[in-house]
């Protein structure tokens, strides 16, 4: 009798009372979930954690770029969950990102709340993105908006290039999140929880992939050639693509005419016309700062209409 009460498999709700057999032992049943079952596999998982740590960093460095400030961008949770479960935890005020790819069978949705979003665009715009903003977006700041998804939209194609090269595009930017349906409600989905931080501002996005959007390439999510693919990446490569994001930096540049010293009870004497001594003669190079170092002596002049300098000497590294 104990033999065919071990041999039977009894699949069940998560919930359930212990079943004992004849002898006081356990039997062997398994947990099954009918309304949400599993459909991503471990490895399945793990490769698209890798990929998106990768993407993690690479949109972490395109944000510090774009905002002229160190992001931090880290995954920090993957769970599988029904896409109504996804939509009914997210804020009210969030925005939702509807992006297509002709490699995918539907649409994968990116997600984030209103208020870190806020504080890019306020990065973007030269503000200190100190302030904590909690509204909807204007049509203006929408706009404002499509060029930080941009950065988000690359980062997702570089990281997903050892797998399938791709054309993702963004499809429709919906500012409720019960308006966005790209899949039905009991539809399983992977999502992917993203912590961000600017500055001292922190938030959260993140980025969902229904299970019938991507099941046609989930046989290419095996270990082998997501690491074979990877090392064929020369460093050649990487070292340009950094190059390519490093030529992107703008940098502040000036040219200092002259300095001079005044006592400080004179500074209230000063009018206009009076005229104040510099340490430079009139035929003197002078020097150019380029962020906060004196990078080139230069020679003022005009080009047509407009004050120009040209380029003397490139100062030494000792100076």
């Amino acid at each position: 009798m104990k033999e065919e009460y071990i041999d039977a498999k009894v699949f069940t709700i998560k919930k359930h009372t212990p079943v004992l057999d004849d002898f006081g032992e356990h039997l062997n049943i398994n947990q099954f979930d009918f309304k949400r079952p599993s459909k991503f596999t471990k490895d399945h998982i793990r490769i698209i954690d890798m990929m998106h740590n990768s993407f993690a960093r690479l949109v972490e460095s395109r944000l510090s770029i774009l905002t002229r400030n160190v992001t931090d961008v880290s995954l920090v949770m993957t769970e599988q969950k029904t896409f109504g479960e996804y939509i009914s935890g997210l804020s009210e005020l969030s925005l939702i990102t509807t992006l297509h790819s002709s490699i995918f069978d539907g649409d994968v949705v990116l997600q984030f709340t209103n208020e870190i979003l806020f504080v890019l665009l306020d990065r973007v715009l030269g503000g200190d993105g100190a302030s904590s903003i909690s509204r909807e977006f204007t049509d203006i700041e929408l706009i404002l908006i499509e060029n930080i998804l941009k950065e988000y939209v690359d980062a997702i194609k570089e990281a997903w290039v050892n797998i399938e090269k791709m054309d993702l595009q963004v499809k429709e930017i919906e500012t409720n999140p019960q308006f966005a349906r790209p899949v039905a409600n009991s539809e399983m989905c992977l999502v992917l929880n993203f912590r961000i931080a600017s500055g001292e501002k922190k938030g959260y996005f993140t980025f969902c992939l229904p299970y019938l959007s991507i099941k046609t390439i989930l046989n290419k999510l095996d270990a082998r050639s997501w690491f074979e693919d990877s090392h064929s990446i020369s460093r050649k490569k990487g070292d340009k693509k950094i190059v390519e994001n490093m030529m992107k930096v703008r940098l502040d540049a000036k040219v200092i005419l002259g300095e001079a010293e005044i006592p400080f009870i004179n500074i209230n004497d000063i009018e206009a016309g009076d005229v104040i001594m510099l340490n430079k003669k009139i035929n003197e190079n002078l020097d150019m700062v380029v962020g906060d170092k004196k990078i080139f002596n230069v020679q003022a002049g005009k080009i047509s209409k407009r004050i120009a300098v040209q380029i003397a000497k490139i100062k030494d590294s000792e100076d």
